[in-house]
């Protein structure tokens, strides 16, 4: 499975972090049941439930409620953590979340997605992928970074107009307070900025700075997803081209920047095939939406990348034998 084998990269910016804590890194380490030199290795990385179960310890060990607030106002300007600094140098909010999504693999197990509207940005904080729902302290934590960063870079205090959670903490004053709105309980984790706000100059931005370490980023990337194999690979592309429609294999060869014929290889190498991988996605995506939301089979349809509504119901009563509503009902 995907969530087993695609790895995040554990940011240079751990060590000092634990240290500021006071937390011994040995006993992070031992606690979350990882190599207790992890930390201090180079270029080290874990998939997302190992990377998760780190995050969930450090809560443990700093035994505070809180810690998300804390931890998510941790980042500074001067913090040299490659991915964070090409969010200060972008032009804006928008660009900034983008650049950090596109990077996020080098920071953690988290994915950002930003939605433009006339009046209004909507930023979604999301699984890695499919099937991995994450912690609410770890999107508390994401929903407060974002804010922090827009405030750093602004040089000036604020606010999302509305911020949405799916599970609510027990006490949500010290983190309504900080953003500044009320904390709703939705199917969905995120903030909504004004259009105004999100697209306010950042007086960090820098072009020349963005430029020196674009290529590094991009070799750290490279080198991470390399460690995957092209089903995973395929598997990711897939995730974030199916609500556009443009997922065929000439869609994914050319994000991958390879030939359909090498991708077919490849594929054929590890025992299944571009369809079969697409199909398995759509399938676990479907089961999702219907076993968690409201969303008519047509909405499923086309976030899944079918075009026709029918299509959509004539390809899961194959892979089920039933059809999306009959499946609804029995998930409930």
């Amino acid at each position: 499975m995907t969530q087993g084998t695609v790895k995040f990269a554990i940011d240079d910016g751990w060590k000092e972090l634990v240290k500021q804590l006071g937390i011994r890194p040995q006993d992070l380490l031992v606690h979350a049941q990882l190599p207790t030199d992890l930390i201090s290795r180079g270029n080290a990385s874990l998939t997302a439930p190992e990377y998760l179960r780190l995050l969930e310890s450090l809560g443990i060990l700093l035994d505070d409620p809180f810690y998300p607030l804390m931890l998510g106002q941790s980042i500074s300007v001067e913090q040299f953590s490659p991915p964070i600094f090409a969010g200060f140098c972008s032009a804006n909010l928008i660009e900034a979340i983008k650049r950090i999504s596109q990077y996020k693999m080098l920071i953690g197990p988290v994915r950002l997605t930003v939605q433009e509207g006339p009046f209004d940005v909507r930023f979604d904080v999301q699984g890695p992928m499919p099937g991995i729902e994450l912690p609410m302290q770890v999107v508390l934590m994401e929903l407060v970074f974002i804010v922090h960063l827009a405030r750093l870079a602004l040089r000036e205090q604020v606010m999302p107009k509305a911020a949405f959670i799916k599970e609510l903490p027990e006490d949500c004053e010290p983190y309504e307070e900080f953003l500044g709105c009320k904390l709703t309980k939705a199917d969905h984790d995120g903030h909504v900025f004004s259009e105004e706000v999100a697209s306010r100059p950042f007086l960090s931005t820098n072009k020349s700075m963005w430029a020196v370490f674009e290529p590094a980023l991009q070799a750290r990337l490279n080198e991470l997803t390399e460690q995957a194999g092209y089903k995973d690979k395929v598997r990711a592309c897939l995730t974030e081209l199916l609500a556009s429609g443009h997922c065929s294999i000439e869609d994914v060869a050319r994000k991958l920047a390879v030939s359909q014929r090498t991708l077919q290889r490849k594929l054929a190498a590890e025992a299944t095939s571009f369809q079969e991988v697409l199909n398995e996605l759509r399938e676990e995506l479907a089961w999702h939406y219907l076993g968690n939301t409201d969303y008519s089979s047509a909405k499923i349809s086309f976030l899944i990348g079918y075009n026709d509504p029918n299509s959509f119901v004539r390809a899961f009563h194959g892979w089920t034998g039933r059809t999306p509503e009959a499946a609804r009902r029995a998930v409930h």
